[in-house]
């Protein structure tokens, strides 16, 4: 990442990965949903991790 929270709202585009999100609401001492919701407002996008797309499984596939 490499970037501060500043620096990414300031700048006001461009991805994070999810992991990098939690990491970065932790140093700024804030919950993930306050992040998210300030990221996205200013036109950041969040990545979510592949790990956690997969925890909605479609049961008539198996």
């Amino acid at each position: 990442m490499g970037m501060t929270l500043k620096e990414l709202l300031t700048k006001g585009e461009g991805t994070l990965s999810a992991q990098e999100a939690k990491t970065l609401a932790a140093q700024c001492r804030m919950d993930v949903e306050t992040l998210y919701t300030l990221l996205e407002e200013r036109g950041i996008k969040i990545i979510e991790d592949e790990a956690d797309a997969d925890v909605n499984l479609d049961v008539d596939s198996i």
